[in-house]
């Protein structure tokens, strides 16, 4: 069950950072804006309340990285990782961190989580978590903490935590009353948002991109297969040699309703990203739950929240099962529940 009482979580926080020695602060790989300035943020809190910590993220996304060399921020590993407490952030499957997954498997590590995705795995491994899915990002939920602390944010983070905002909220269309208030709050504090949304048009609005963002765009939209689920919502499937989830942005901002956009297998594993439309979200269909299932019938892991999720899958599947499983739960368990939730 979440654990979705920030002010009862706080005194189990401090507590938790108060028998610290060291800690580390840790998200998925490919670490998105959401990940990286909820990290952050979180380095702000443990500084100001005198705790030795660091960020250390495995791999950052290409479009993160630009936006980080905007803003000067740089890198984001820790000199060593011997210390006695980790802080997990934006992630619910250990298997979504890489080698430093493994890492938190060690009995020995003391382990917080606090994430806006649905309740994985780590949510049973943790020794305290703070889980809210209904936030539209992680980056919101260490606002409301860090004004519950009356700690300021420093005003390069401060702008980097409105584009983690921005980003995972879609733009504000998955905001909530406390999500505009995180907003005001970082503002007050430095938070620059007019540049915060010039960096972002720059960045995530296809100027000056790579050929190769560029081309996995192009080349996901050649290899669409489509299909028909609920009645008139338009599901597509793709496949690229990376960019999954901005590919399947794509798709949806094209008309598409569920995308999901598989990445070519390596080491035995595929990943696959999951982008669901307003149209689909106001019939019930949920991205979390159809990264999970999917995961589970083709043996890896996924989660997420209702707008978009992630999962991996094993080297026995190739895309048009997975299609077609997908097409299958959807008709079959998502479209049926979603009328069940507006009746």
């Amino acid at each position: 069950m979440e654990n979705n009482n920030l002010a009862g979580f706080l005194n189990d926080f401090l507590q938790f950072i108060d028998n610290s020695k060291g800690i580390v602060i840790t998200s998925h790989v490919n670490a998105d804006v959401d990940a990286i300035s909820s990290s952050l943020l979180m380095q702000d809190i443990c500084m100001e309340l005198n705790k030795k910590c660091c960020v250390h993220l495995e791999s950052i996304s290409r479009g993160a990285k630009a936006i980080l060399d905007e803003l000067g921020i740089g890198s984001l590993q820790c000199k060593e990782l011997n210390v006695d407490q980790f802080i997990i952030l934006d992630v619910a499957n250990a298997s979504q961190m890489g080698e430093i997954g493994k890492v938190l498997i060690r009995k020995e590590i003391k382990k917080l989580l606090i994430d806006h995705h649905k309740e994985g795995e780590l949510s049973k491994i943790v020794n305290l978590y703070y889980v809210d899915s209904e936030a539209s990002s992680t980056t919101e939920i260490l606002v409301e903490l860090m004004e519950m602390l009356s700690i300021r944010p420093d005003k390069d983070i401060a702008t980097l935590a409105i584009m983690g905002i921005l980003t995972d909220s879609g733009n504000l269309e998955r905001a909530r009353l406390s999500t505009f208030r995180s907003l005001v709050y970082l503002i007050n504090h430095g938070g620059d948002y007019k540049k915060a949304r010039k960096i972002l048009r720059e960045v995530f609005g296809f100027v000056n991109e790579e050929f190769s963002a560029r081309m996995a765009r192009l080349k996901a939209l050649s290899r669409m297969m489509l299909g028909r689920v609920c009645g008139n919502l338009i599901i597509a499937l793709s496949e690229v040699g990376a960019y999954e989830s901005d590919a399947s942005r794509i798709i949806i901002d094209i008309g598409g309703d569920i995308a999901i956009t598989l990445n070519e297998k390596q080491k035995g594993m595929g990943r696959g990203s999951i982008k669901i439309s307003e149209r689909a979200l106001e019939k019930g269909v949920d991205a979390s739950r159809i990264a999970k299932r999917l995961s589970t019938f083709f043996s890896g892991s996924g989660g997420g929240h209702r707008g978009a999720g992630i999962f991996t899958f094993s080297h026995e599947a190739d895309k048009e099962k997975i299609f077609n499983y997908a097409i299958h739960i959807i008709n079959n368990e998502e479209c049926k529940g979603g009328r069940e939730r507006n009746e």
